[in-house]
Formats: structure tokens, C-alpha cells, sequence
């Protein structure tokens, strides 16, 4: 697997608003299916992105919505999403919207392209986010994104025969 860093920009608005867009990437020594399916299995993707959430709900396809609710810091957080667009094995493109204590925290639009090459696939993923009122902080989604991307590169080497 290798790793490129993110590309990440961000723009400042007075009303408490801020912009950031991430792009990253990871090249997996998986099949192109089994990286798929780790992103839409429900099962599959609990185990790696969110195996301590108190509910976690996944259906991948256009219309179809993901959902988890986790306590955090005494919080109740809660991530959904709405997926847009899904075109099987290659791409994934949803909005989300992250939510504390009820209180709409950040809403971005994400895009996954799954491209096959020899011995792997190359997964790209592009997050425009809008942060609201300092309640996350573009810095705090990196970590976590690559975090959770970390967490799939995991769960993928672990299902991967050698």
C-alpha cells in the first residue's frame, strides 16, 4: 500500500463558516471487488468504520442512506448520509451531514473512485466539507478521514489472502 497526502484548502467566511476540501489517496494490494465490498457490505463496513457506534445502518445505492450514532465526549453524534450516485465497483458519491448534541456541525459532498491496477486498486477520495461554527475543525476531519481510511487498509490486508 502507499499513501500520498492530502491536498487540502480551506476558505474562511465572518459567519461562522468554513470551507475545506480534502483529496486522498491509498493504493491497496486488494482485488478490486474486495475493496468494493468493504465499502458497501454493511457487515464489512461496521468492522472498520465504526465498531464502537451505539446504531449503524448501511444501504449503498442511489437514494439509499447510511447512518451512525455514537457518543463521543458525552455527545450524542450522530454521521448520515444520502447516497447520490453509485455506479458498482468503481465509484461512490454521497452527502453527509454530522450533527452534535442535534446541532449540524459539518455538511460536505464526498466522491470514491475505485480504479483496478496490476496487483491492486488505487482508491481516491475527494471531501468538500463546510464546517459550521467552529463545532468541528477542518484539521479534526483529516485526522479522523485518515484514520478510518487507515481502518480500511486494516480490515482489507486482514480479509486478503497472502
Amino acid at each position: 500500500m502507499t499513501t500520498q497526502e492530502p491536498h487540502f484548502a480551506t476558505a474562511t467566511h465572518d459567519a461562522g463558516v468554513l470551507h475545506a476540501t480534502e483529496v486522498y489517496e491509498r493504493r491497496l494490494a486488494a482485488e478490486l471487488r474486495s475493496v468494493w465490498s468493504a465499502w458497501t457490505d454493511p457487515e464489512r463496513k461496521r468492522r472498520w468504520f465504526a465498531p464502537t457506534a451505539k446504531a449503524y445502518d448501511l444501504d449503498v445505492r442511489p437514494g439509499g442512506t447510511e447512518r451512525l450514532l455514537a457518543d463521543v465526549e458525552g455527545a450524542e453524534v450522530e454521521f448520515s448520509v444520502i447516497y447520490l450516485d453509485v455506479v458498482e465497483g468503481r465509484r461512490l458519491i454521497w452527502s453527509s451531514q454530522l450533527r452534535s448534541g442535534g446541532r449540524l456541525a459539518t455538511a460536505a459532498l464526498t466522491t470514491v473512485l475505485l480504479e483496478p491496477f496490476a496487483g491492486g486498486t488505487t482508491l481516491s477520495l475527494t471531501e468538500h466539507a463546510t464546517f459550521l461554527d467552529g463545532m468541528e475543525a477542518p484539521e479534526w476531519r483529516k485526522q479522523g478521514t485518515a484514520d478510518w481510511l487507515d481502518a480500511l487498509v486494516g480490515h482489507i490486508q486482514l480479509d486478503t489472502p497472502s
